[in-house]
């Protein structure tokens, strides 16, 4: 907290004044958007796709996205604060297309 300079006085922290005076914040740009998508989709490993056998076949025409955080973004210490969030199906229903049906617990949606 000490190096971080969180204990000392607004002035003195040049990262502080990141956002003052009506001046946009420049992690919301939209190079600094494309940059995070880039880094975030070469970082995220959720399965070793050995030979291509993860691939979807251009035949499925319906997605089952499981799990307690399917539709949620969590969280934490290291997440900072992130400038827009993209759920693990809102992800895939935008990828599926609008010719899959995207389905998580009791909610179907179609992409558009």
């Amino acid at each position: 907290m000490i190096r971080l300079g969180l204990l000392d006085p607004d002035e003195r922290v040049p990262y502080a004044q990141i956002g003052k005076n009506d001046e946009p914040e420049p992690w919301l740009s939209e190079g600094h958007q494309r940059a995070a998508r880039r880094v975030t989709e070469r970082s995220v490993v959720l399965l070793k796709n050995v030979a291509g056998l993860c691939r979807i076949a251009k035949n499925v025409r319906r997605i089952a996205v499981v799990g307690p955080l399917a539709d949620r973004v969590h969280l934490d210490w290291y997440s900072g604060t992130p400038p827009y969030l993209v759920t693990p199906l809102a992800g895939i229903t935008e990828r599926a297309g609008s010719t899959r049906s995207v389905t998580s617990s009791a909610t179907t949606t179609r992409a558009t």
